[in-house]
């Protein structure tokens, strides 16, 4: 395979890692950084990325996608970003291969520029509903028992509608509560 000026090699085995969504070696990961530190990933670790994925894949494109940045600051301002559209200007080629989203009142870029998508916002029969559907494909597959399920929903019924807690946040601490097979005490 040829290599351009200044750029590494690419091999057939790179092209195809899970961490390198465009080809290129250098491209980092969580789970290559703590290799290459000499570090491991840990248990904890794992089960907040997986619950961060799982929260984001199940509520995109359902939940409103919140600005981040807005939403943390001071006032808690709800601005909605926009849809995907964008290609922010990286440095080199091919940084940003998606779509970004833009916070149109106040200028903010999602897709690690200037700030993140946080979804948020749901009516709650509906991310009650939401839920309940993940929580009984999960029992059917055998990953949790009825008796968890059960609890996780009357967990996420409870966190929904008695804190502050974000739609992506309750989620995530739900499939944290799956990864482990035991309830926490939401809160």
């Amino acid at each position: 395979m040829s290599t351009h000026t200044g750029m590494a090699a690419v091999t057939d085995a790179d092209k195809h890692r899970r961490d390198n969504w465009h080809g290129s070696p250098e491209v980092e990961s969580v789970a290559s950084k703590h290799a290459d530190e000499g570090g491991e990933y840990h248990e904890t670790t794992q089960r907040q990325d997986k619950a961060k994925h799982v929260a984001v894949k199940m509520l995109k494109g359902i939940v409103p996608a919140l600005c981040g940045e807005s939403w943390s600051g001071e006032d808690r301002s709800v601005r909605e970003l926009t849809e995907p559209g964008y290609y922010p200007v990286g440095e080199g080629f091919m940084d940003h291969v998606e779509n970004a989203r833009v916070n149109e009142t106040e200028g903010y870029v999602s897709q690690g520029e200037s700030t993140w998508v946080l979804y948020h916002g749901s009516p709650a029969d509906e991310f009650v509903f939401l839920i309940e559907l993940w929580l009984n494909y999960a029992v059917d597959e055998g990953v949790i028992s009825r008796d968890l399920a059960d609890g996780l929903l009357s967990d996420a019924k409870s966190m929904k509608q008695g804190t502050d807690k974000t739609d992506q946040r309750i989620v995530e601490l739900l499939a944290i509560d799956m990864q482990k097979g035991e309830r926490s005490t939401p809160g």
